[in-house]
C-alpha cells in the first residue's frame, strides 16, 4: 500500500504508532515487568565513579526526596486553592521580566508553548462542581477554569484502568500540538513537545508535594476516547495524565 506523506509534518503520523489501543502490544508478564524494574535499577549501579560526591538537599531536594506515585486514594476532597496552586505550578504565567516578556513555570522551546491543559474533577473542590474543563493560564499567577462538560464518566472509560478513580479527586490532562512547535522546528518539535509536557507533570508532582497531595502519572489511556472528552481542539494529542486525591491510610489502601 502506497501512502503519501507530507516529510515536514511526518510527526503527525509517527504519533499514530504510539496511540493506544496498541497496534503491536508487548505481551509482558507481572515477572517480565519486575525483572525489567530490577534491570533498571541496576544499570544506574553499574560502572561507579572513581570519585563521589555528597549533594546538599535544600527546599527542593526535600519536595523530590517525597514525590512518589500513590495509587490509592482516600476518597477525600483536595481543597480548591491546593487544586489552583498545582496547575499554575504546572503551566502558570509569570509577570513579565524586565524586558517586557511573560513567561511560564516550564521552558518552552522557542517560548512557542505547544500545551494546553485540561482538569476533570470527580468531587467538588469550593465552588467547583464535578465536571470537565479547560484550565486558563492566560494571566500571570492565576487560573482559570472553562467549563467543558459534566460526563466524567465518559471521561473516565478513556482510561484503561479507571477503578482507581472511584476515590481519586481528579485527573490533570496534559495535551500538546505537534504542529505549533513543527512550524519552527519541523519534526524536531516533536521531541520538545514531549518534553515540555514532562516538565509540566513533574511540576504537578512537586507541587503536590507541597500542598499534600497524593498524585500517580497515568499514560494508559485510549486517545481518541480521551481526546473527545475533553474536546481536545484538532491536531493536539493528550500526552499523559496525572490523578491526584488525598493518600490513602495504610488500613484504607489495603480494603482497596
Amino acid at each position: 500500500k502506497k501512502v503519501l506523506v507530507d516529510a515536514r509534518q511526518i510527526s503527525e503520523e509517527i504519533w499514530k504508532a504510539v496511540e493506544n489501543p496498541s497496534r503491536f502490544p508487548n505481551l509482558t508478564t507481572d515477572a517480565d515487568v519486575a525483572m525489567l524494574a530490577h534491570k533498571a535499577s541496576e544499570r544506574h549501579r553499574d560502572n561507579p565513579s572513581e570519585t563521589i560526591y555528597s549533594a546538599q538537599v535544600g527546599s527542593l531536594g526535600s519536595l523530590l526526596t517525597q514525590r512518589l506515585s500513590i495509587r490509592s486514594f482516600s476518597g477525600a476532597s483536595v481543597a480548591l486553592q491546593s487544586v489552583v496552586n498545582m496547575l499554575w505550578s504546572a503551566y502558570g504565567e509569570l509577570k513579565s521580566q524586565e524586558d517586557g516578556h511573560s513567561h511560564r513555570t516550564v521552558p518552552s522551546a522557542g517560548a512557542l508553548y505547544p500545551l494546553v491543559v485540561h482538569i476533570a474533577l470527580f468531587k467538588q473542590p469550593g465552588d467547583l462542581q464535578p465536571a470537565i474543563y479547560s484550565v486558563y493560564l492566560g494571566r500571570s499567577e492565576s487560573v482559570g477554569f472553562r467549563f467543558v462538560s459534566d460526563d466524567v464518566f465518559r471521561f473516565s472509560r478513556a482510561f484503561l484502568g479507571h477503578l482507581m478513580f472511584g476515590k481519586a479527586h481528579g485527573v490533570i490532562v496534559i495535551s500538546g500540538s505537534f504542529r505549533v512547535t513543527g512550524e519552527k522546528y519541523g519534526n524536531r518539535g516533536m521531541l520538545y513537545v514531549l518534553l515540555e509536557a514532562g516538565h509540566v507533570a513533574q511540576n504537578i508532582n512537586l507541587a503536590a508535594v507541597e500542598y499534600d497531595v497524593a498524585t500517580v502519572e497515568i499514560g494508559g489511556f485510549v486517545d481518541a476516547l480521551l481526546a473527545n472528552a475533553i474536546n481536545l481542539p484538532k491536531h493536539y494529542r493528550p500526552l499523559i495524565t496525572v490523578v491526584f486525591g488525598e493518600k490513602a491510610s495504610e488500613a484504607q489502601a489495603e480494603d482497596s
